[in-house]
Formats: C-alpha cells, sequence, structure tokens
C-alpha cells in the first residue's frame, strides 16, 4: 500500500517539475528571441508594443534569418506591424540592396508605421501600401471569401515589381471575411521566383489550413509547420529556422 502510494506522490512531482520546466524553458525562448530581435535596435530607444494581434517574435526571426541566408531581394509584406520595423532595419543595417513593400488597410495605422519609420530613420528601406479593402475579383478569392486589398492601388505600387523571392503574410483580419487570407499567392504567384519562402501566421485558425493546403496545391511546394505559423518555399539554399533552446 504504502510503495503505491510512494509511487503516485513520485509520478505526481514529476509530472509536476516537468511541467515547471517546460514552463521555463518557454520563458527563456522568450527572453533569447526578444534579444536576438533588440540587437538590431541597440543605437535607439524605441518601443514595439506586442499584442495578441502581433506576429510572434520567433516568427519574425525566422523572416530575418531567410531574408540573410537566402538573399531575399524582393520582399512583399501583407498587414504591417512590429515586422515591417524589424525588416527595414535589418536591410539598413546589413546593408541588404532589396525591395520591400509593406500593404496595410487601415489608413490611421498605415499613417501611424510611416512616421515611426521616418523618425527611426528606415523610411527608404519600405514602401508602406495603404490598399483599402474592396470587393475581390472570383480568380482571387476561396470559397465565401467577398473582399480583400485593393488591387487597383497593388497593380500601380508593384506593376515593376518581378521575381517576388519573400511574402509574409498576417493581414487582413481574419474575421474580416471567410478565408480572408488567401489571396495574396493567386495574386502573386505568377510574379514568384525560383527560389521564395511564403510566411502565413495563425495557421491554428480552421480559415488558414484550408488556405494552406490550396496553396500547396496551386504551387507544388514543400511545407512546414512550425509553432503557429506555416513556411512554404521552393528551392531555398538554406534552412531558416531560428535557434530552440
Amino acid at each position: 500500500m504504502l510503495k503505491k502510494l510512494k509511487n503516485r506522490v513520485d509520478v505526481y512531482f514529476e509530472r509536476k517539475i516537468k511541467k515547471l520546466f517546460n514552463k521555463q524553458q518557454k520563458v527563456n525562448q522568450i527572453q533569447f528571441n526578444h534579444a536576438q530581435l533588440n540587437q538590431l535596435f541597440v543605437d535607439t530607444s524605441f518601443y514595439f508594443p506586442f499584442t495578441t494581434w502581433s506576429m510572434s517574435p520567433s516568427t519574425i526571426i525566422h523572416v530575418l534569418n531567410d531574408i540573410v541566408l537566402n538573399d531575399r531581394k524582393n520582399i512583399i509584406e501583407f498587414g504591417s506591424g512590429a515586422s515591417t520595423f524589424y525588416i527595414a532595419k535589418l536591410l539598413k543595417t546589413n546593408s541588404i540592396q532589396a525591395s520591400f513593400f509593406s500593404v496595410e488597410s487601415n489608413f490611421e495605422w498605415a499613417n501611424k508605421i510611416n512616421k515611426q519609420l521616418d523618425t527611426l530613420g528606415l523610411a527608404k528601406y519600405v514602401t508602406v501600401i495603404y490598399a483599402p479593402i474592396q470587393s475581390i475579383e472570383r480568380s482571387l478569392a476561396l470559397g465565401e471569401q467577398e473582399v480583400w486589398y485593393d488591387t487597383t492601388v497593388l497593380n500601380e505600387h508593384l506593376k515593376m515589381m518581378n521575381e517576388v523571392d519573400l511574402v509574409l503574410i498576417d493581414g487582413p483580419f481574419g474575421g474580416l471575411t471567410p478565408n480572408a487570407r488567401f489571396s495574396p499567392i493567386p495574386y502573386i504567384k505568377d510574379r514568384l521566383a525560383k527560389s521564395y519562402s511564403i510566411f502565413l501566421d495563425d495557421v491554428d485558425r480552421e480559415d488558414e489550413k484550408h488556405i494552406t493546403q490550396e496553396w500547396i496545391d496551386m504551387l507544388n511546394c514543400s511545407v512546414k509547420k512550425i509553432e503557429r505559423y506555416v513556411v512554404l518555399s521552393s528551392n531555398t539554399k538554406f534552412f531558416s529556422k531560428p535557434l530552440q533552446l
């Protein structure tokens, strides 16, 4: 009887210790990720708000790694935010000659991003495109999807951009319409470079799972799920997943 009780107590404490260890590992990883990102802004004081809407630091690090390791030169981001600043700062710090466009549907937020980029001396490293949400043509839609960014605006800004090798998708707001984030790939697929990476955030949601499968079928590419995002890629030179402690 005492032996059984002892075994139960041992199992209980082993589980507790394992749970505490895993929690501490997550804390250590978060601190490490922030330290990695902060290397880019050691020369200035600037607060980046990370909310439940934000792309995770590990996702941003993965994107930055991919730019450096795989020599990305034509970058498009759908949904402006913290990643916009980090990518622009990376291009400046590492003297990377690349075109970087960030598409945003909220006029006030786009203005706020532009003002802060100017304050940080990063305005020339990224073009923020204000593209309001509009009805979408069916060739770019999936299922019951009704709207996306105004393609007339996108066409005007991106008309000279070919060989797109990195696409980052964290917008528009997923609850805006069914499959709200499907359209970037049918819109850009004819301009994709031979070697590319596509990052899609929030893939634990049903819409994003469906979108991912549609893209895989469309592009016939490889895919990796990491935490809450996926990376679709073709002919990448180097594996750029961030270091995990």
